[in-house]
């Protein structure tokens, strides 16, 4: 079992060891909205997981064999093309994707770069046909034998769909005809066809098929079967193969689901998996650059206020003695009472601290250049950054591990864990410029999220900075995924309020007070 978070940490760790031994441009995991797609080139796209889900691992290695999948398309298939002229060209590339796909994944465990290659690929498509090939199809329908040339051409797949003998034949010689290139398998496409279109001129179907079982919408527990037949106006006509303008397409995919042309043409059209991009790798981060540029007037720390959080901090590690016990060390001070009883024993009591990872987020957005009230008065980003140094400087000594960014549209390192406030100061103008003008919430709560989940800490506290509000709906998931993992997150909203998108919030209007206030919600969280 895996949580959401580890499920993709593990697919990272495959990617990298795919691009390790790629001979190509590197390509790009996303998980977005509920489908996955790929432009065969350079991204694949996965269903969105959140990182409180749990997961099995066989959901890992299915995931990793649709990856698998893709990256042979990325590594082998070229550019075709089909003569405008053919009387059925879609018909064709559904020929040519079913040996493609075949031969892509053969190549890739030919070349034994990926030594697990044969399960990780059985483990995605062969449970996915037997259970496609468990409905009622009607495997003498012209629509359904790409679909059975896909099987056809995975050797290693041991089950064989029910199709005729002569359209056994046909498969079995496309399949073992030799390759070597994408327009090589085109070419074996087009011979297929042919033969098809000779064996249906001699053994002519029906005009119009009916459905068949399985097909058109998906039902509970119906995975992808076929496409809907329509109204009888498709399909084979008199024996003429070139009539037949829906065939079936079978695309591997991450869930227990094959594909039809039209359900991956919907998918990959809409603008769900496009919504928000969330790579496996983690979000785009500008590396911290030193300037001796400082935007900001540091404020003072009262030593009262150092005092009280270090000592919150501190104080979650306890120790005492309790006296009058039968049992431990020899409490002196009680000796002249032992010949009345025997509790002359002190006890020594210890509980560990409960150390603490603070992540701070700083909202620098082209709004944060505007002032609030005074117009001589410093700006957003300014007090922003003079309550981080107030927060670094309070806490300093205390049990706490400290970490700040900058976000706009991208996530600028300003002090990773422990920098202390020099490192603060020399890179946070450097930020602030390499951030951009956005306000990708989102992403940078995910960001900080992933990384407060890497530290050993117990505590976990992410304090964000901010004047607006950006993909409130995604924030307010993400937060809620973060406290079932067992981060506190906590909004501090610039003149907006934000208690409808954070579970732990405060509003300030003045932005001098933003350095108290938000050292007080520091002391809560603690």
């Amino acid at each position: 079992m895996y949580k959401g978070y580890e499920f993709k940490s593990g697919l990272d760790t495959f990617v990298q060891k795919l691009l390790a031994v790629s001979d190509k441009q590197p390509f790009l995991v996303y998980f977005k909205g509920s489908g996955a797609a790929t432009n065969c080139y350079t991204t694949i796209y996965l269903p969105a997981i959140r990182d409180d889900a749990v997961l099995h691992r066989s959901k890992l290695e299915r995931y990793c064999g649709y990856i698998l999948h893709e990256w042979s398309h990325i590594q082998y298939t070229k550019n075709i093309y089909i003569e405008n002229h053919h009387p059925n060209e879609g018909y064709v590339r559904q020929l040519w994707n079913a040996l493609e796909d075949g031969w892509i994944e053969q190549k890739t465990i030919n070349e034994g770069f990926v030594p697990n290659a044969p399960r990780l690929f059985t483990t995605l498509v062969e449970g996915i046909y037997r259970e496609a090939l468990d409905a009622n199809i009607d495997w003498n329908d012209p629509r359904q034998w790409p679909f059975a040339l896909a099987v056809w051409s995975r050797k290693y797949v041991t089950i064989r769909p029910a199709v005729a003998p002569e359209i056994a034949a046909i498969f079995d010689e496309a399949v073992s005809r030799p390759a070597n290139h994408s327009s090589d398998n085109l070419e074996i496409a087009k011979w297929v066809y042919t033969q098809l279109s000779k064996h249906l001129e001699q053994n002519p179907t029906l005009d119009n098929p009916a459905p068949q079982q399985g097909e058109g919408e998906q039902g509970d527990g119906e995975q992808g079967k076929g496409e809907s037949q329509g109204d009888g106006e498709q399909g084979a006509s008199n024996g003429d193969l070139d009539k037949v303008t829906d065939p079936t397409a079978v695309e591997p995919t991450p869930e227990e689901h094959i594909e039809s042309a039209s359900e991956r043409e919907k998918r990959e059209s809409s603008s769900d998996y496009r919504d928000i991009a969330v790579p496996v790798g983690g979000e785009e981060v500008q590396p911290p650059c030193a300037s001796s540029g400082v935007l900001y007037q540091p404020t003072a720390t009262p030593a009262r206020l150092r005092y009280e959080l270090n000592r919150l901090f501190e104080g979650s590690a306890r120790e005492q003695h309790n006296h009058g016990q039968r049992a431990g060390q020899v409490n002196v001070g009680a000796l002249y009472r032992h010949s009345f009883d025997d509790a002359v024993f002190s006890r020594r009591q210890e509980e560990e601290g409960i150390d603490t990872a603070l992540y701070i987020l700083i909202d620098v957005s082209g709004s944060t250049s505007n002032r609030r009230g005074d117009r001589n008065g410093p700006t957003i980003f300014q007090a922003e950054f003079s309550a981080a140094h107030a927060i670094i400087d309070a806490l300093r000594g205390a049990n706490v591990q400290i970490a700040v960014d900058a976000f706009a549209s991208y996530i600028a390192q300003i002090a990773d864990w422990g920098a202390g406030i020099a490192k603060f100061k020399s890179n946070h103008a450097h930020a602030y410029g390499a951030a951009g003008s956005g306000t990708d919430d989102y992403a940078a709560v995910r960001h900080a999220h992933k990384r407060l989940l890497a530290r050993p800490e117990k505590r976990k506290v992410l304090l964000v900075f901010t004047d607006g509000k950006g993909r409130e709906d995604k924030v307010r998931e993400q937060c809620e995924v973060g406290t079932n993992l067992g981060i506190t997150t906590i909004g501090i909203g610039i003149g907006v309020n934000v208690g409808g998108v954070y579970p732990q919030s405060v509003y300030v209007d003045s932005i001098s007070e933003l350095a108290s206030v938000s050292l007080k919600q520091i002391k809560l969280a603690a």
